[in-house]
């Protein structure tokens, strides 16, 4: 089978959804399969002979981000590069934006059949970045699909959920990586069906990497993510002045990552005097993320309500190491007793729940978190290749 794997960002880029299809990619190909990544070239040089990287615009300011310069120049040179490569047997749109409409179209005009997977939590980053911001873009987003993929309807609309529900249209079968997510978008959207397949996590990766046995314990806790504001990146600063206020019991936290309020951060770590407690290491290798994350005595989740699955927190459950968590929709996800969680939403709330968990780890109190094999990319990449074979009839 080949599969076109359509992404909003080049699979290079940091990221959830991108980390997410390598591994899928990878597993598809040890199975025999064939997979062409169809995403922004960016700065990024051409990947393997199958990926299709179309000229885009590389957006620094935003982090790792990339747009496509317009519609018409990508959507063509995706059909001369995909026709040098062979037609692939399925479309698997793994973005809501420029892949969802490039992807759809192609799909659309070669007749093949879609799987769509919704990553992203659009409510989520309405909430934080504003309602009309959003809404100018889900417009703009709808207006080019209605006018570009007839199959998609011809309603355009500004609202998150009558988006979702509007890119979904073509699709054989609509994919989410958690039950909260995919419970809100069907409660809402109109959708009736989605299936649900986490986000897996290479399991070579998690294999070669052995969990540090150590003998005295000062608690390190990682955070890592992009720095903005729906990730909680400037609330879990001012969460750990709190929780140094709450325990005597001495801790570090290591950001990892960038983003757009990297230096509000650090300003705001020199005001509140955390140089002592906090450390900013950028970003890294996702190797040496998983190092991090090994070696760590818990991982922090500071957003709320704008994950669609808590990608960052798993994979510490799969290397034993548990989570300190603001949002009770990700904790659901999780096993229980695995993770220490915010009792209220507040900054405070957060910060009580990690001076809790330094307390604890620091007394020999800490959770047993091991997920087991239940997010390991072998097992999600067979459920989804289940799935392929449904949308194919």
């Amino acid at each position: 089978m080949h599969i076109a794997i359509f992404l909003d960002q080049n699979p290079n880029f940091l990221g959830g959804a991108q980390r997410s299809a390598l591994n899928h990619a990878k597993y598809l190909r040890l199975a025999g399969h064939r997979v062409s990544f169809v995403a922004p070239r960016a700065g990024f040089a051409e990947g393997s002979r199958d990926d299709v990287f179309y000229p885009s615009i590389d957006l620094k300011f935003f982090g790792s981000v990339a747009a496509p310069l317009g519609f018409n120049a990508p959507e063509k040179y995706i059909h001369q590069a995909m026709l040098q490569r062979g037609i692939p047997d399925l479309i698997h749109v793994q973005g809501e934006f420029a892949a969802a409409l490039l992807g759809n179209k192609f799909a659309f005009e070669l007749d093949l059949p879609v799987v769509q997977t919704l990553h992203t939590n659009l409510r989520g980053i309405r909430d934080s970045t504003g309602h009309r911001l959003t809404a100018m873009l889900i417009r703009f987003s709808s207006r080019s699909i209605c006018r570009e993929v007839p199959s998609m309807g011809s309603r355009r609309t500004s609202d998150v959920y009558e988006y979702l529900n509007q890119i979904c249209n073509q699709a054989k079968i609509v994919v989410a990586p958690s039950t909260h997510w995919a419970k809100e978008v069907m409660s809402i959207s109109g959708l009736k069906h989605i299936r649900v397949v986490p986000n897996g996590f290479d399991d070579d990766a998690f294999a070669s990497i052995a969990k540090p046995t150590l003998t005295k314990i000062t608690p390190e806790l990682i955070w890592s993510g992009r720095f903005s504001a729906e990730k909680g990146f400037l609330d879990c600063i001012y969460a750990v002045a709190f929780a140094k206020r709450q325990t005597n019991e001495r801790f570090r936290v290591k950001f990892y990552g960038a983003g757009a309020l990297e230096a509000k951060g650090r300003r705001l770590v020199r005001r509140l005097g955390l140089q002592d407690r906090i450390s900013f290491l950028g970003p890294v290798s996702h190797r040496e993320m998983l190092l991090a994350l090994s070696g760590a005595q818990a991982v922090l989740q500071t957003n709320l309500d704008s994950e669609t699955q808590g990608m960052t927190v798993m994979e510490a459950g799969v290397l034993q190491t548990p989570a300190i968590i603001r949002d009770p929709k990700i904790a659901a996800e999780l096993p229980f007793d695995s993770y220490w969680l915010a009792q209220d939403s507040t900054i405070d709330g957060l910060g009580r729940a990690i001076a809790g968990a330094v307390d604890d780890i620091a007394s020999g109190d800490a959770k047993p978190a091991d997920f087991g094999e239940k997010f390991l990319q072998s097992k999600q990449t067979e459920d989804l290749l289940e799935l392929y074979e449904r949308a194919l009839g």
